[in-house]
């Protein structure tokens, strides 16, 4: 966060944007101030109510917490109005009221006073002790509001990682958090599931869960449940449960082929066996009374051992018939199913026959996905929830200006539908070399739009995010991010994929032009050379502003890397040799390992060490061929 700001008519710049504010000319004059613990206030409120007591300490106003009884000097006091019970948005409204005599924070319920609590503290640690006189009244446009972070294709966080990524939902007013998981969990039934992945054992989720208890956040188990089951179905003693069985062994499959996974083969009598001891091992970590089973992307469904059922029966019936399964598991440990939507929406006809608890997810990651579709389940009076992408995953840094036009234009949609929930997705293909601060722009924004649709859009968000992000009041930092997004955005620019891929890959020399190339490389170390700097500005994100600094270096080294293979290329045609080249090969091949060991370390300060070794060896084999096309071309015996 920045400095406090010392002048009390500066720009608010919450995130989220309130609903309705209205200034003042006074200021209320915190130093020394009590805040105000009602009896009844509950654990949440109250440890929120001690953040808020940080935040003005740090900002040399140091507060007293006193009971309701104590009197005299400024006060912040602590109100509930009386909700309707069952108004999930009324009850996470809040007013707040900041006059020269005293503030009052006022929660439709005990959601809304942490909320405003949450809004005082940012003013906090914008404005320091001399907070400005102002009055807001503000609710959230969706009910439900979580962020979904991958912890599977590559990284898995430590727990101070995920308790950071919950301190920041309870700063955003964001209220659900999952983890996604394929076989990073550790199974205790069989612990070659999880493997080499540094999984998530059972004592940090639970402490995780009660983290987030604290700060009334739902922590949701999710957990595959069906197709993308790669690893496990891999495995010498699952692999027969696999409805295409696995030609070769996790550890030798491609980043694509770990991706696409395998799906399960729903006949076989040991399936559900299978599927409920992983349940029974899984769900005890968490309190959530959800549950996402996801199922999204059965890719291999009817297509192998069950071809002759699917043509009998239809791959959609096939596909229905193991989530009634699901559900009906869900319910025998008191959780309501959440999964993902897409393989029934390509069944429409099957939606009446969904339960009728069940929670949909509706994806959807580029700018111009069709959001009307949300409307198929919406009309079938399902709860459903829209679920937008950060654009990162396959990348070196994320795409934001198609993180924003997505996350907007979902939203708005999901609003027209009545859906419930906003669920922001990060994912991490292709062994997760993106970063968590190259998302930090889309999970601010997608907080900002799933609290309040008319947040600031374009320049204006991008500044009050450099600001408080970054410490960054002119908005370099926003700016040096749009100006790399062009790579990121275009589909299927996959820049990462793109730098790992070999130098003789034609197919990825033919998306680039030199343009495209020199544009890389200037926008890479122009943005870099901001980033670098900002990391070393009191109150910078300095982690993250090093994470973005490392992903424009990257970007330049691809733009560099297209202008190579280029004239590799023609040389290799010619059967000539080139001197020059061969020096400037060798030369990308040492920089490119010299850049690589500041990502490990950027790695492990968020991550255990999973799968870093995978990203490793894709960095020496590219180093590597370079060096090897270098001693090809140079001319000499």
């Amino acid at each position: 966060m920045n400095p406090p700001y010392a002048d009390p008519d500066a720009p608010l710049d919450l995130v989220p944007q309130p609903r309705r504010v209205e200034r003042g000319g006074g200021t209320f004059e915190a130093a020394g101030c009590r805040i105000v613990l009602p009896g009844w206030l509950e654990r949440p409120e109250r440890l929120a109510a001690e953040r808020l007591a940080e935040a003005l300490a740090a900002a040399g106003a140091a507060a007293q917490l006193t009971e309701e009884a104590a009197a005299g000097g400024p006060a912040i006091h602590l109100e509930l109005t009386s909700p309707v019970a069952s108004d999930p948005i009324g009850r996470q409204g809040y007013q707040l009221r900041i006059e020269p005599a005293g503030v009052l924070v006022q929660g439709g319920g005990a959601e809304g006073l942490l909320y405003g609590l949450a809004t005082l503290t940012q003013l906090v640690e914008r404005f320091g002790a001399r907070l400005p006189e102002l009055r807001i009244e503000d609710r959230p446009d969706f009910a439900e509001r979580g962020l979904y972070e991958d912890v599977t294709r590559g990284k898995v966080p430590t727990l101070a990682t995920m308790k950071d990524l919950a301190g920041l939902c309870t700063a955003l007013k964001l209220n659900q958090l999952q983890f996604y998981v394929e076989h990073t969990f550790d199974f205790e039934f069989d612990r070659e599931i999880a493997a080499g992945a540094s999984p998530l054992p059972g004592d940090e989720i639970r402490e995780l869960d009660e983290f987030c208890r604290d700060r009334r956040i739902d922590l949701v188990p999710s957990l595959q449940s069906f197709g993308h089951m790669g690893r496990l179905l891999s495995l010498p003693r699952w692999r027969h449960l696999a409805e295409v069985e696995a030609e070769r062994s996790w550890e030798t499959m491609s980043w694509p082929q770990r991706a696409r996974g395998l799906t399960l083969d729903i006949a076989n009598p040991q399936t559900r066996p299978l599927i409920e001891r992983m349940f029974e091992e899984f769900l005890p970590a968490f309190s959530s009374r959800r549950f996402n089973v996801c199922s999204d992307e059965t890719w291999d469904l009817g297509k192998g051992k069950n071809a002759a059922l699917a043509e009998r029966e239809g791959v959609g019936r096939l596909y229905l018939e193991h989530l009634q399964f699901l559900h009906g598991l869900c319910g025998r440990h008191g959780r309501r199913m959440m999964f993902w939507g897409d393989i029934v929406r390509n069944h429409p006809e099957l939606v009446s026959e969904l339960p009728d608890d069940v929670i949909v997810l509706d994806w959807g990651y580029d700018q111009d996905h069709d959001f009307e579709r949300a409307r198929l389940f919406a009309e079938a009076g399902l709860e459903l929830y829209i679920c937008p992408g950060t654009t990162g995953w396959a990348r070196l840094l994320n795409g934001v200006d198609n993180a924003e036009l997505n996350i907007r234009r979902f939203a708005a949609a999901g609003l027209r539908h009545g859906a419930k929930g906003f669920l922001l997705t990060d994912w991490g293909d292709h062994g997760h070399y993106n970063t968590l601060g190259g998302s930090m722009h889309g999970i601010w924004l997608g907080a900002a739009v799933a609290w309040n649709g008319t947040a600031p859009e374009g320049g204006e968000f991008d500044r009050i995010w450099s600001g408080r992000v970054l410490a960054d009041e002119e908005g370099r930092a926003a700016a040096a991010l749009r100006a790399q997004s062009w790579v990121a955005d275009r589909h299927p620019h996959y820049t990462w994929t793109e730098l790992h891929q070999p130098l003789a890959d034609v197919a990825a020399l033919a998306r680039f032009s030199d343009e495209d190339a020199q544009r890389l490389i200037e926008r890479g170390r122009a943005g870099a050379a901001v980033f670098e700097e900002l990391a070393g500005r009191k109150g910078a994100d300095a982690l993250t502003a090093a994470e973005l600094a490392h992903g424009s270096q990257m970007n330049a080294l691809l733009g560099e890397k297209i202008g190579l293979a280029r004239r590799l290329e023609r040389v290799r045609a010619a059967g000539a040799s080139d001197q020059a080249l061969t020096v400037e090969l060798i030369d990308w091949a040492e920089r490119l390992e010299r850049r690589h060991e500041p990502f490990r370390r950027l790695w492990l300060a968020r991550n255990k060490p999973s799968r870093l070794a995978d990203i490793d060896a894709a960095i020496g084999r590219l180093a590597a061929e370079a060096r090897a096309a270098a001693e090809e071309i140079s001319g000499e015996d």
